[in-house]
């Protein structure tokens, strides 16, 4: 054998091990760094809050993600703004959208319920249900199981930004998913639906419905590993139904979005790592976890013990739900006047803003600066929009939340710290907003208070929320030198002594002829 084959071969020899052996450093260290995570995000507790009238989410999300997968129960009240309480004792399935942390129930789109077909319980109203047992549950983030042990059923869900992965294990020869469009959460009222098999493994559709949010919908997609046998019902519930003899593991990745459904098909191929289902819901849980181990990280703390630490890391899972993205993955959002736009940043939705303004939105541009101009973006996009800045916003629709003026607020604080570079037009949507006629701010303007005989509740509360939100539109108005409106608003923001009682001291409610209220 000539040298130069001697060397060839032993030079390809060496470069396959050196491959091979990058192969398995490489599986070494992610195994490590998946152990380093797990471990992590064991100190986070997802079933805080779900009691009590916590209104917690309970399931699987990326951080900030649109989609927020998770179990269902029967609507019981208040307790269950969020679908899912503690005390539940049954679960009707798994849906993709759910609000946390609030005081009015909505969403709960697209809900899916898996059974075996001829075996499954119904309530009344013809819904599939199965039995709660939190021995038998679990949830961390971007991961929810649960066994249901009288129909041998195995759930495992987890969710990117924009789609969702189920795992449905049965121990049976034929297996069924329910998917049931009518259902909602809490205020949230079915209007219109439509469900279309586009082939054995395919299918999609939208729901619209009202309630808090007056005007909503979703679009849908979604993809299975197994092909459709029978599909049964209407555009409304529909019955799915499939051959698990040979393969016990039924896969389904759904999609979602504001726009329409060739934009749920969009998110979905952008959120495919894998073409075997099974696989890719270990890839999408593998990259939300991550995700979340990231977000985690940016306040670093010390010297806390267990129980401090699950406080504190919970909090900080809790408030990474919401405010959450509204746009595809090419840009395209619903607006507040309920038209399809595009934008060049990230759109957002869910907007608490009287519950974050004090708090959450300040944390926000301390550990959160990259997503802060998308925010003020999307605030100047919902002005154009509506014609006035945020109250409450929720799935492009302005709920009207709360008291006061909130987003000049928060829009006042991004500008002054550097977040949007047009102060001209934000002063112009914080002023506009301001001094709108709607929600007693005509009588604020009138009287420089809101009389209590005028205004049919809470004077005094609407009141004290504009004297916050007009001080910010002083502080913005005079950065950009407009003296004549800082000082214009400086002195509204004042308006608190007219509601001030020397002779004990409190703040109280005052009548159009400036009495205070008597028997205070």
């Amino acid at each position: 054998m000539k040298r130069s084959e001697k060397f060839t071969i032993g030079t390809a020899v060496t470069i396959i091990v050196l491959i091979v052996g990058a192969f398995w450093f490489h599986a070494k260290m992610d195994s490590t760094r998946v152990a380093e995570i797990d471990r992590f995000l064991e100190k986070i507790d997802s079933m805080i809050g779900s009691g009590g009238h916590g209104h917690v989410f309970v399931g699987a999300n990326s951080p900030r993600g649109m989609v927020m997968v998770g179990p269902q129960q029967p609507n019981s009240g208040w307790d269950w703004c969020s679908g899912y309480h503690w005390s539940g004792e049954y679960l009707v399935g798994f849906s993709h959208t759910h609000l946390s942390g609030t005081g009015i129930g909505d969403e709960g789109d697209i809900l899916i319920m898996p059974y075996v077909p001829g075996k499954e319980k119904r309530l009344e109203n013809g819904m599939v249900y199965d039995k709660l047992d939190h021995e038998l549950e679990h949830c961390s983030p971007a991961y929810y199981s649960i066994d249901f042990e009288d129909s041998g059923i195995g759930v495992r869900l987890t969710a990117g930004d924009r789609c969702a992965n189920h795992i449905y294990t049965f121990s049976t020869d034929s297996a069924a998913l329910s998917l049931n469009l009518r259902q909602g959460i809490g205020w949230d009222a079915w209007k219109e639906s439509e469900i279309n098999v586009e082939d054995a493994y395919t299918i999609s559709g939208f729901r619209k419905s009202t309630g808090w949010a007056k005007d909503q919908g979703w679009y849908f997609t979604a993809k299975f590993n197994l092909p459709i046998k029978e599909s049964e019902g209407d555009d409304v519930i529909r019955e799915l139904i499939f051959d698990t003899t040979q393969e016990k593991e039924l896969a389904v990745k759904l999609a979602i979005s504001a726009v329409s459904v060739e934009n749920a098909k969009l998110n979905l191929k952008d959120e495919s790592y894998k073409k075997n289902l099974l696989k890719d819901f270990e890839a999408v849980c593998k990259n939300s976890r991550k995700a979340w181990f990231k977000e985690m990280h940016k306040i670093e703390i010390e010297g806390l013990d267990a129980r401090q630490e699950k406080i504190f890391y919970t909090a900080m899972y809790h408030y990474h739900f919401h405010p959450r993205l509204f746009c595809d993955v090419n840009g395209d959002y619903l607006g507040a006047d309920l038209q399809a736009h595009k934008s060049d940043t990230e759109t957002y939705s869910i907007f608490s803003l009287w519950d974050t303004y004090r708090a959450a939105s300040p944390l926000m541009t301390l550990i959160e600066g990259e997503i802060c101009e998308d925010i003020a973006e999307n605030f100047i996009s919902i002005y154009k929009e509506q014609g006035k800045l945020p109250v409450w916003h929720l799935d492009g629709n302005e709920t009207n939340c709360m008291v006061g003026n909130p987003g000049a607020i928060v829009l006042g604080d991004l500008y002054l710290k550097g977040f949007c570079d047009d102060g001209e037009e934000v002063l112009d949507a914080m002023v506009s907003s301001s001094m709108l006629d709607e929600r007693q701010m005509d009588l604020l303007k009138e009287y420089g208070y809101i009389p209590f005989d005028k205004c049919n509740s809470m004077s005094v509360s609407k009141a004290l929320e504009y004297y916050v939100s007009d001080a910010a539109v002083a502080k913005v108005a005079e950065s950009l030198g407009e003296y004549e409106t800082a000082e214009y608003f400086r002195l509204r923001s004042l308006g608190y002594n007219h509601l001030y009682d020397p002779a004990d001291g409190f703040i109280k409610g005052k009548d159009s002829k400036s009495n205070f209220r008597a028997n205070f």
